[in-house]
C-alpha cells in the first residue's frame, strides 16, 4: 500500500482504523455541504479532497482516485488551474497514480 505521508507499515496500521471512522464523519459532513451549498462551493470541495485522503490512508485507491478527480474538477472550474489547491490535489493525485502503477513520483 502506498501511503506517502505515514513513515513506516506499523505507523499505517496505526492510522488506517481512525481514518475509517473520520472517513464515516467526513462522508456525512460532505453530503449535508452538497445539499446546502452545492457542489461546487469550496467548502463541499475541501470535504471531497480530505475523503480522498482518507480513503487513500486505508488502501482504498480506487475510492481515493475518484474522489482526488472529483474535487481536482471542481477546484479547477472554482478556482482555475494555477490555484494552489488546485496544484496541491492535481500533485495528490499524480502521486496516487504513479504509485499505483509502481512508479517513482518526485
Amino acid at each position: 500500500m502506498c501511503v506517502f505521508f505515514a513513515s513506516s507499515p506499523a505507523t499505517t496500521r496505526g492510522i488506517a482504523p481512525a481514518a475509517a471512522a473520520a472517513c464515516g464523519r467526513v462522508w456525512h459532513t460532505r453530503d449535508g455541504q452538497r445539499r446546502t451549498l452545492g457542489d461546487s462551493h469550496p467548502d463541499t470541495l475541501g470535504s471531497t479532497f480530505s475523503m480522498a485522503h482518507l480513503y487513500e490512508v486505508q488502501g482504498k485507491l480506487v475510492e481515493a482516485e475518484a474522489s482526488y478527480r472529483l474535487a481536482l474538477v471542481g477546484y479547477r472550474s472554482v478556482l482555475g488551474d494555477e490555484h494552489s489547491t488546485t496544484k496541491s490535489c492535481l500533485s495528490r493525485l499524480l502521486r496516487l497514480r504513479a504509485c499505483a502503477l509502481g512508479l517513482p513520483f518526485r
